[in-house]
């Protein structure tokens, strides 16, 4: 059975008795087979969608690196392993399932469990979209559009696609209720749905669970009923499996915030603007208006109420999808392009016509394949799709010891650990930095106990900053930190300086860990007693975006930092970063400029040091520029805006 199950109001005998005119070779051959073996269309709807599911395998393609993604993605791993705390241990978007949306780099029966959560996500999305658009458009069609659409999905696998299910649940029902409402049942699964993805990653399930909670109540036939029945499923469902995880009751308000604050704080610093991609956003215009045209013309003999539902669940799926992946330029946008031609089949035209069926979404997968840039031969390649998942499954059913004991060695010989960091870090409690939690699973001799924020990139906004900082003033705070220095040498992303990376953290750092061993690419730090006194503010002064300000003279000696009020708060850059994102403002030293995230732009943000602090190499540093410049580009969003800058120097012994 699929999740969209009967988004036509006619069940499968009805279909079989349907008219000649609208029968078909590929309907005559199902309904006669559907017959003698007595299967119901939704089983053969389901053996096709696996078959198609299998063509169009979500293809491997993160492998065991220092790079940044499989190290949080790792880090997922270990925690669900070491049963850490979300909202209090860990503060991720994901929560204690998110770890099974990535099967890859595999790892363990962590790798397994998610191989199989998303073998059968994309097993019944296939099957629904299949179902969907049959009905539509008839069998033959079907294979052949979903096929061509499937092979897309690499770029939405997982709790993406998981989203997506429930929002083809949510949409067909509102298609269908003037002829069959929803039943409690109904409510019962999306419900569960909507729990399952809470743990899963937060931000889809918020989405999720408008979307759901919106269908039971327009759909249902005692939508009262059907709400309690929604809201008990979901809570039961989240809880259960809450405490399943080992998770405590008390972290979910903190698990709840820090994910939110993830997701908000993302657009505002993680903006990759391209201007010589502007065309790319013009063709996911296209794309958008392609699928506005079917919503159009599918819902025009809807009732006004159905048609108005129909419009809201898919402006609210279009716009947060959007939000991400006009985010991040590249792959992000291929995510966006992709959940389009998800979306599609819900909203997919009657019709017996090969050019009628075919039309729209062969814009909108030529869109994709315009801004993938990838040849068709290589996207398309059902060969290879089914290798890869021939190998995963052998990897947990035959291999899964040699398996993640191949991770791990891959991982040991990128990173290099000498001995001598190997004997300062054995047997001790370890944070690794900037991000590279993949040297817990390499090493497992150290005791991986990460900041909450473990890469600290992420740590967008001042809650999620005083989260790392917090801990790593408190008691649980770890022995050593490991700091790695990736093969290009940068210690933060998109051009930032690591410093303004969980500013309040890096101060923290600074006061609470000494070196014990450094080389070019790492340093082994060890915890000593706080070594900072209080701040001392030596000037603050009002400017605009973009005017440079001159350090004062003759600053005592000790740490060196600014605070910025005033970054982003003028209303435009505040309306651009809602429907759009977040226009990119720097902070230039000198002749240095770095990107500078807008969430923690009011630091403490360490411009250097007038004495020894006791750092070295990549960690060291220097004395603290003439002068400084905070804005946005000359002529962007946001350029001339009033700003206070706050400068201080923190006091430190040697």
């Amino acid at each position: 059975m699929t999740i969209a199950d009967t988004a036509s109001p006619m069940s499968a005998d009805e279909e079989v008795r349907a008219p000649l005119k609208t029968r078909s070779p590929w309907r005559d051959w199902m309904a006669h087979l559907a017959g003698r073996l007595r299967l119901s269309y939704r089983l053969l709807d389901g053996v096709v969608g696996v078959a198609i599911g299998v063509l169009t395998w979500p293809e491997a393609t993160t492998a065991a690196s220092t790079a940044i993604d499989p190290a949080w993605i790792i880090g997922l791993d270990l925690a669900a392993r070491q049963r850490l705390q979300f909202g209090h241990d860990i503060a991720f978007s994901f929560g204690p399932l998110g770890f099974m949306g990535f099967p890859q780099p595999y790892v363990g029966w962590t790798s397994a469990l998610a191989l199989v959560f998303v073998a059968a996500v994309h097993f019944a999305m296939c099957a629904t979209m299949f179902r969907l658009v049959r009905q539509a458009a008839g069998g033959a069609r079907a294979f052949v559009l979903v096929l061509g659409v499937a092979f897309a999905f690499p770029w939405i696998a997982g709790w993406p696609e998981y989203g997506l299910l429930i929002f083809l649940a949510s949409a067909a029902a509102v298609l269908r209720r003037k002829e069959r409402p929803s039943g409690i049942w109904f409510a019962v699964a999306l419900g569960a749905a909507v729990g399952l993805a809470g743990l899963g990653k937060l931000n889809i399930a918020i989405v999720s669970l408008g979307i759901a909670g919106l269908a039971v109540a327009t759909t249902a036939r005692d939508w009262r009923t059907s709400l309690v029945a929604f809201g008990v499923s979901l809570v039961t469902v989240f809880m259960g499996l809450w405490l399943v995880m080992g998770q405590a009751i008390t972290d979910l308000p903190s698990y709840i915030r820090a994910a939110v604050e993830v997701s908000t704080g993302y657009s505002e610093s993680m903006g990759m603007i391209d201007p010589n991609s502007n065309w790319v956003s013009g063709v996911a215009v296209l794309a958008t208006a392609i699928l506005a045209g079917m919503v159009w013309q599918r819902s025009a003999g809807l009732p006004r109420r159905d048609r108005l539902v129909l419009w809201i669940l898919f402006a609210a799926i279009v716009f947060a999808t959007y939000k991400g992946g006009f985010t991040r330029a590249g792959v992000g946008m291929a995510t966006f392009l992709a959940t389009l031609l998800a979306l599609w089949p819900v909203v997919s035209q009657r019709t017996t016509s090969w050019v009628t069926a075919s039309m729209p979404i062969a814009g909108m997968v030529a869109a994709f394949i315009a801004v993938l840039a990838m040849p068709v031969a290589v996207l398309m390649a059902p060969v290879s799709r089914v290798k890869s998942l021939k190998t995963e499954t052998v990897t947990v059913l035959v291999g899964r010891t040699t398996g993640a004991a191949d991770s791990a060695a891959s991982l040991r010989a990128q990173y290099g650990l000498p001995p001598e960091a190997l004997s300062l870090l054995t047997g001790r409690t370890v944070d690794i930095q900037p991000w590279q939690a993949s040297v817990a699973y390499a090493y497992p001799e150290l005791q991986w106990r990460p900041e909450p924020v473990f890469q600290a990139y992420s740590a967008y906004t001042p809650y999620l900053d005083q989260l790392n900082a917090s801990f790593l003033a408190g008691d649980k705070a770890p022995d050593r930190m490991l700091w790695l220095s990736p093969p290009d040498g940068a210690l933060s992303i998109d051009w930032r300086n690591f410093w303004f990376d969980a500013p309040t953290a890096k101060v923290e750092m600074l006061c609470r860990y000494l070196p014990l061993s450094s080389a070019p690419t790492w340093q082994v730090l060890g915890r000593v007693a706080d070594r900072c006194a209080e701040p001392v503010t030596v000037a603050t002064v009002s400017t605009t975006a973009g005017s440079p300000v001159k350090l004062p003279a003759n600053l005592p000696p000790g740490i060196v930092t600014v605070r910025v009020s005033g970054v982003g708060k003028d209303l435009l850059t505040r309306l651009v970063t809602l429907v759009y994102e977040a226009p990119p403002w720097y902070l230039s030293e000198g002749a240095s400029k770095a990107r500078l995230p807008l969430g923690t732009a009011s630091g403490p943000l360490v411009l250097g040091a007038t004495t020894d602090v006791g750092y070295m190499d990549e960690l060291a540093l220097q004395a603290p520029p003439d002068t400084v410049t905070v804005g946005p580009n000359q002529g962007d969003v946001g350029f001339g805006s009033p700003l206070t800058l706050e400068f201080q120097v923190i006091p430190v012994e040697p």
